[in-house]
């Protein structure tokens, strides 16, 4: 499943990624220069998914890519 990553305050795309972990290392790699605050800006996705219920964002992006970096 395909997932799309959008920084929903500046209105920028970050682009499509081929799978949900790829996404998250970006995440990763985005909250680390950032701050995990900067994770209230961004909202991930995927148009494969009908509900729009399913996109995350701030703390639980923060958790589902800081999880995804102690399994790795």
């Amino acid at each position: 499943m395909i997932h799309d990553l959008w920084d929903v305050e500046a209105r920028f795309y970050f682009g499509r990624f081929e799978s949900e972990d790829d996404a998250l290392k970006f995440v990763r790699e985005l909250i680390d220069a950032n701050a995990e605050d900067y994770a209230d800006a961004l909202e991930l996705g995927s148009p494969d998914d009908p509900s729009a219920s399913r996109s995350v964002s701030g703390a639980v992006l923060v958790e589902r890519a800081r999880r995804l970096e102690r399994i790795a």
